[in-house]
C-alpha cells in the first residue's frame, strides 16, 4: 500500500497453513534503473495477513518530479519459486512519467502451446496480451514489466478459438501498455 513518501508491505496468506518466504524489493526510477532495494524474511499465520514492513523513503522522494518517476517493485517467493509480484507508483497513473518502454515479444512454438517471451526497454505498466482475431487463454495477460526482465508467458493450444501456425499466432498478437493508451 503507498503512503505518503513510502510503501507498507502485507503478505496474505488465504491458505490453512502458516506461509513462509522471501519478499524482494526494487525502488527505481521510469528507466527501471535500480535506486535502492532489498529483502525480508517473513512468516505468516494460516488464513491471515501481516505488515511485513514499512519502507520510508522520504530521503528520496522530495518533490512531485521524483513522485512522478519512481515505482516500487516487488516480489514474494517460497523457496525460490515466484508466488506474487506487482508494483506501486506514488502519484496516479496520469501524471506518471511514463516513457516508451517498447516492448519486444518474440513468440517460439512448442507441440502444444506458443511461449511468448517479453521484454521493455523502460517501466511498462499494465501490458495486456490480446488476439486481434481470434481468442485464447493467456497464463497471464495483465501485468507489469521493468525494463531487461524476461516475463514468459504460455499458450495452450489447446486455447486458441481457431488453429493457428506460429506465423498466424504471432500476426495476430497484439501486445500494448497504459502508454499506448495515454
Amino acid at each position: 500500500i503507498a503512503i505518503k513518501y513510502g510503501v507498507e508491505l502485507y503478505l496474505s496468506n488465504e491458505k490453512m497453513e502458516p506461509v513462509s518466504g522471501t519478499i524482494l524489493w526494487k525502488l527505481r526510477n521510469n528507466t527501471s534503473k535500480v535506486i535502492r532495494e532489498g529483502s525480508l524474511q517473513v512468516d505468516v499465520p494460516a488464513l491471515s495477513s501481516a505488515l511485513c514492513e514499512t519502507l520510508d523513503f522520504s530521503d528520496l522522494l522530495k518533490d512531485k518530479k521524483d513522485m512522478r518517476e519512481t515505482y516500487l517493485e516487488f516480489s514474494f517467493l517460497q523457496d525460490g519459486e515466484l508466488i506474487s509480484s506487482g508494483t506501486v507508483i506514488f502519484t496516479k497513473d496520469k501524471y506518471f512519467e511514463y516513457l516508451d518502454p517498447a516492448i519486444k515479444a518474440e513468440v517460439r512454438e512448442r507441440e502444444d502451446a506458443f511461449v511468448i517471451q517479453l521484454r521493455s526497454e523502460a517501466f511498462a505498466r499494465y501490458v495486456e496480451l490480446d488476439l486481434k482475431d481470434g481468442d485464447c487463454k493467456f497464463s497471464d495477460n495483465y501485468f507489469d514489466l521493468s525494463a531487461g526482465e524476461l516475463r514468459e508467458i504460455l499458450v495452450k493450444k489447446e486455447s486458441l478459438s481457431s488453429d493457428m501456425d506460429l506465423k498466424t499466432f504471432t500476426d495476430n498478437l497484439k501486445v500494448r501498455s497504459i502508454y499506448d493508451i495515454a
